[in-house]
């Protein structure tokens, strides 16, 4: 094979209980014992799904006609569930029930054409480290659970996936603050 670039498309924690006969072949082992003989290492309890393919040489080149613009990232996640258009700061913004998913970066210390996108720490931390050309994070949006991707340098099927993660980060967020807010009500 030409040397070229792996590029994840997703990470997706996952269960043991996830783990099929199915999965096994389609990530190209014969059954599910042989799939964990090869895949374990490490103590640890968590167990991700990343999908990934082979990227050419020359790969990373993107057509002027195929750029990612807002209109693309608000076509992608409008597909998504519970996704409404809205404004933020009067930016455009994509939010689900109300919760901020995504919106331009707006924040000065980002670099123009960049999309801030809401999703957990520990999934930014891996997205940064697995593909820093596509996602960074300035200090402005450290402490924020939110990852910075270059609307130039991301693929579209990466961007979908990472819109379907975080709209699943935003739902389960939604989900515990009104589970809190009517405790405290109740109480």
């Amino acid at each position: 094979m030409d040397e070229g670039h792996i590029v994840v498309d997703s990470i997706m924690p996952i269960g043991i209980a996830d783990i099929t006969d199915d999965l096994a072949r389609e990530s190209g082992f014969s059954t599910v014992d042989e799939l964990l003989q090869t895949a374990k290492h490490g103590s640890g309890d968590n167990v991700y799904l990343i999908r990934f393919h082979y990227l050419p040489p020359g790969g990373w080149d993107v057509p002027k006609s195929k750029k990612i613009d807002f209109d693309v990232v608000r076509e992608l996640a409008m597909a998504l569930p519970d996704v409404e258009e809205s404004t933020i700061h009067g930016a455009p913004s994509l939010k689900v029930r109300g919760k901020l998913l995504a919106c331009p970066a707006l924040h000065q210390s980002a670099e123009p054409g960049s999309l801030a996108v809401r999703i957990g720490l520990q999934q930014r931390t891996e997205l940064l480290a697995m593909e820093p050309r596509v996602y960074y994070v300035t200090a402005h949006y450290v402490n924020y659970p939110t990852v910075l991707v270059r609307l130039s340098q991301v693929h579209r099927d990466s961007l979908r996936d990472l819109l379907g993660m975080a709209s699943r980060f935003v739902s389960a967020n939604a989900k515990r603050a009104g589970t809190k807010a009517s405790r405290r009500t109740k109480e």
